[in-house]
């Protein structure tokens, strides 16, 4: 399939993103930052953001982030599928080869976004998640594009239910035949040596990039807004409140966050609970709140936007994932002074200054969650502590500037002058500390 390519005469500084939807997710949420980050960058030529899904009106909300991705200026489209009148003999010959071994939507998605490239022209192709990289590392290198970036933002997909048969080979032939042309990120470390492991890499071949988040004080919830949201929900003002903001799927192990959840309000009968969020496990999810018996005390209180509106209100906030690549809502939590208290999956661990904003609990056992939980509440200097050093840990590690650059940087040919450089602007809205 990989055997020939057909050269294009790039643009220079021209970047094209792809990704499946912008549904609210955290590797989404990343997308739309690198877009206005990019965007407002001295060095980017243009930037594009192709997307499968872009919909709106479904329960995935594939559109949820669209209308920041739209702000930045770029331009935000889904993949074209109109090219009904393009003469197959365009294709290359190595796709049209295997046309009748290979999953025939993945032949049609990998031609798509072909056509896209050659008519594009970009320098860099950026993709993210297994979904897409694989089919835009496929067509990148078929269409002869420079730099080719496939951005993993977990746990290699041997760990989650959606694993085709198809991603192990086509990620090893990527590598195998693009050889420098193709970069592979992730957002963690743990992400980046548990991908290398799975594909028989050395350590150090995939780049680490942590995610970048955008703040400013003016994003910050008022206090009448948390005493607001409290009042609405029928939370009294001095109430503790467990916060948890996640996907309601198997990898973020929902029910073992309710299991701690009835764990703690054993020992803190005035503790209450706020799960935001939406997901196939629902259903299942009241059914456990109603036999744990704490259907009074909890709320499952649907997507909130901003996020951080429905963090701000909370006095902690829990996650009790599977794996993680690296969780925005624990990163926000902490720039929000927040303690948070997490499990050790995959990146979650190294976005938590352990023993200063939160704590990281190495088990998945809901009695020793709860304790940590029960412990950070009931000590106040502990909290003191995270209210001070959260942000800064936050503005020094996960500042947007920083992750423009390293993306920059990764963008770059080793020692090519004329690839795009990484001498960028920092966006106005965005702060690093």
């Amino acid at each position: 399939m990989l055997s020939d390519t057909a050269p294009i005469s790039a643009v220079p500084g021209r970047v094209v993103l792809v990704c499946g939807s912008l549904q609210p997710g955290g590797a989404e949420r990343q997308v739309v930052n690198t877009l206005i980050g990019l965007t407002a960058s001295a060095a980017v030529e243009s930037v594009t953001l192709l997307c499968d899904f872009l919909h709106s009106g479904t329960r995935e909300r594939y559109d949820f982030y669209l209308p920041l991705a739209r702000s930045s200026g770029a331009t935000v489209r889904t993949i074209r599928t109109d090219w009904d009148k393009i003469d197959r003999a365009t294709l290359p010959r190595g796709l049209l080869g295997v046309a009748g071994e290979i999953n025939p939507n993945l032949m049609v998605d990998v031609a798509n976004l072909y056509l896209e490239f050659r008519a594009l022209r970009p320098e860099v192709v950026h993709a993210w998640l297994d979904w897409s990289n694989v089919r835009a590392g496929l067509a990148a290198v078929l269409a002869g594009v420079p730099r080719i970036l496939l951005s993993g933002r977990n746990l290699s997909p041997r760990h989650f239910a959606l694993n085709t048969d198809y991603y192990y080979p086509a990620y090893k032939a990527l590598i195998e035949r693009a050889g420098d042309r193709i970069v592979l990120l992730n957002n963690s470390q743990a992400g980046a040596d548990d991908y290398a492991e799975w594909l028989s890499l050395p350590p150090g071949r995939i780049r680490v990039i942590r995610n970048g988040i955008r703040f400013t004080e003016d994003m910050r919830p008022t206090p009448g807004h948390n005493a607001a949201f409290r009042a609405r929900h029928g939370i009294p003002p001095d109430a503790p409140l467990i916060g948890g903001m996640f996907r309601f799927y198997p990898e973020k192990q929902p029910l073992l966050w309710l299991e701690a959840a009835g764990r703690i309000a054993q020992v803190l009968p005035d503790a209450h609970f706020a799960i935001f969020g939406e997901g196939a496990m629902r259903t299942r999810m009241e059914e456990v709140i109603r036999t744990l018996g704490i259907e009074q005390r909890t709320r499952l209180s649907g997507i909130i936007t901003p996020s951080l509106n429905g963090l701000a209100p909370c006095d902690l906030i829990l996650l009790t994932s599977s794996g993680e690549g690296t969780p925005n809502v624990l990163l926000e939590a902490q720039w929000l002074g927040l303690p948070v208290v997490t499990t050790a999956a995959g990146g979650a661990g190294e976005a938590v200054l352990d023993g200063v904003t939160g704590v990281v609990v190495r088990t998945n056992d809901a009695g020793a969650i709860a304790d940590a939980v029960i412990g950070v509440l009931r000590n106040e200097s502990f909290r003191h502590t995270a209210r001070r050093e959260g942000p800064s840990f936050i503005a020094a590690r996960y500042g947007m500037t920083r992750m423009i650059e390293e993306t920059l940087a990764a963008y770059r040919y080793d020692g090519r002058a004329d690839m795009i450089s990484c001498g960028c602007k920092t966006p106005r809205q965005d702060t690093d500390g």
